[in-house]
């Protein structure tokens, strides 16, 4: 190697190696001051952008974790109110079972009603008062959450007594029964396909003909809450627009529909069909189980005189569902109760009846054809009579009186009297000849209502759990009426279905608590996995790095020392030029 001075090779090499190891003992200990292996962009691309998206993981998760504990303390709050709320509805059933006792006079109903009402009042505090922070838990209801109506649940106490009465006339009258086949119930409510909206068909019976003999299967029935007004059992209410037509008169009419479903073939109901019990025997039958008297005398007025009415409408040839062919099929039914009683068969339109379901197949024309004593050869003959005479019959009716003219009554057999109210017994006998297994009582209480709170529990969007905190006021409870001084029964029963939903709603709350707990616990284990591998990627090891800063510091001595050195070589040149 030559001896040069202009450049000292030897120096420049220590100097690179000297700059090296400084570089890399200052990079160790930075690394050990911060603890980070990872400080720049620099140090580990890959990794700090790693280590980046792992750090907001793991602080979004930490967010989560006080959220979801927030949302613990806030479902919390709101079953503590609904316990107190459950604590009210238990004081209130106590009330109602109390006044529902005979031994209370009128004024202890009422003094039982002035606790009844603060109880009611308080249901309505906690409701609007309890607050998480500066959120209301609980919005205001101005519907109820346990069916359409308050009513609802005197109805669902009342439905069982209408439909004993129901079964009971028409086994006694028309000699017929079911078969204890299911017959399920179905409360419509607004908006519901099977609702007509008001004023319109308040019940009606709907099954499929694929029984023997064509008879009926999978018998329902409807009931239209639209058209049901306030119940007051046992007799019911009105139906909106009339002072005389009562719901249980109405189950009454589709009760026969159910059981001679059971019986008989109505398949087609058309006078043609010899096989079939025509319609307007159905429909006749349907009223006369109750009386239509009202009805009848209605309709006259609207067709200015009977013989407009009759002559102007024919149901013997097809059912058009008017009211018309209603009064018309029960003038029809009338008259020939009558005829059959005068020709000496005293049971009148219940020989008929009996025979087709002592004959399975049977049908009217059968019956009025092998009747013993059967005052006509068969429909057509029947039919040919009434037109004939029935402006005379109709006009012979009193149809103004109380009496309904329902089978059994003053004016179709000379019994007591029946009104529009007592028509059906409103008593419920000592036993029951229940003809159907009646099922599907309970009313959807869906509705539900309330705002949804959706907490955020994880670190990406839209990872939520949502809760439901609905009202509980004494509107949505149907509370806002209660009186035990008149109506102790119905009372027990709106406290137990207010009690019903309070329960689901506290479960409902108490499975999302769970649920948040579980999601903790989730987040815990989450949160430690992802930070021991952000701290693989990021975190200084202490080990390796005062290893690596040892070397580095020998290799800087080294390295300064040797420059040192090589920086005297060129003093030899010295002596050249000596």
């Amino acid at each position: 190697m030559p001896l040069t001075v202009a450049s000292n090779v030897i120096a420049l090499n220590a100097q690179r190696n000297l700059r090296a190891a400084s570089s890399a003992q200052s990079e160790s200990l930075q690394r050990l001051a911060s603890g980070l292996r990872v400080q720049k962009a620099g140090d580990d691309a890959a990794g700090m952008q790693i280590s980046n998206r792992l750090t907001t993981q793991i602080n979004g998760l930490g967010v989560a974790q006080r959220n979801a504990n927030d949302g613990i303390s806030m479902l919390q709050t709101a079953e503590g109110a609904l316990d107190e709320t459950t604590n009210i509805l238990f004081r209130l059933k106590d009330l109602s079972i109390q006044a529902a006792n005979g031994s209370n006079s009128t004024r202890d109903r009422e003094a039982i009603q002035l606790e009844v009402d603060q109880l009611i009042v308080e249901l309505d505090r906690i409701n609007n008062t309890t607050r998480f922070g500066e959120r209301n838990l609980f919005e205001e209801s101005d519907v109820s959450m346990v069916g359409a109506s308050s009513e609802e649940a005197a109805l669902i106490d009342s439905l069982n007594t209408w439909l004993y009465e129901s079964e009971q006339r028409i086994s006694e009258f028309f000699g017929v029964t079911g078969d204890n086949v299911d017959l399920t119930f179905k409360f419509a409510q607004a908006g519901d396909p099977d609702s007509d909206g008001p004023g319109n068909t308040l019940a009606f019976v709907r099954y499929q003909s694929g029984g023997a003999n064509g008879t009926g299967t999978d018998l329902e029935m409807v009931l239209d809450m639209v058209d049901v007004e306030p119940v007051v059992p046992p007799s019911g209410s009105t139906v909106t627009g009339t002072d005389w037509l009562y719901t249980d008169r109405v189950i009454a009419h589709e009760m026969v529909h159910a059981v001679f479903a059971r019986n008989f073939d109505v398949s087609t109901g058309l006078p043609g069909d010899p096989t079939a019990t025509p319609s307007w025997f159905n429909e006749g039958m349907a009223e006369f189980i109750h009386g239509g008297d009202e009805r009848l005398d209605g309709d006259i007025n609207v067709a200015g005189g009977i013989a407009n009415l009759l002559d102007g409408n024919d149901v013997f040839s097809g059912w058009s569902g008017t009211s018309a062919d209603y009064s018309e099929s029960y003038a029809a039914v009338r008259y020939m109760h009558q005829e059959l009683k005068n020709a000496g068969i005293t049971e009148g339109v219940k020989a008929y009846t009996v025979y087709m379901a002592d004959n399975p197949g049977a049908s009217l024309d059968d019956a009025i054809s092998n009747v013993a004593s059967s005052p006509w050869a068969n429909q057509a003959a029947f039919i040919a009579d009434f037109d004939t005479n029935d402006v005379t019959y109709v006009s012979s009716m009193d149809l103004t009186n109380a009496d309904t003219g329902a089978v059994g009554g003053f004016d179709a057999d000379g019994g007591t009297v029946l009104t529009a109210e007592s028509v059906l017994p409103n008593t419920r006998g000592s036993s029951n000849p229940t003809v159907f297994n009646e099922v599907g009582l309970d009313i959807d209480t869906g509705a539900g209502g309330g705002q949804i709170v959706s907490f955020q529990v994880g670190a990406n969007a839209y990872e939520t759990i949502e809760a439901t905190f609905a009202s509980f006021n004494a509107k949505a409870l149907a509370l806002e009426t209660m009186d035990v001084v008149e109506g102790a029964q119905l009372a027990i029963t709106a406290v137990d279905r207010a009690l019903t939903y309070v329960d689901s709603n506290r479960a409902q709350m108490g499975a999302v608590q769970n649920r948040l707990s579980s999601t903790i616990t989730n987040l815990d284990n989450v949160v430690e996995q992802v930070a021991g591998s952000r701290s693989r990627i990021r975190d200084t090891d202490f080990a390796s790095e005062t290893t690596e800063l040892t070397k580095q510091n020998i290799l800087t001595q080294s390295a300064s020392a040797i420059l040192a050195q090589a920086q005297q070589l060129p003093q030899a040149a010295l002596v050249l030029l000596g």
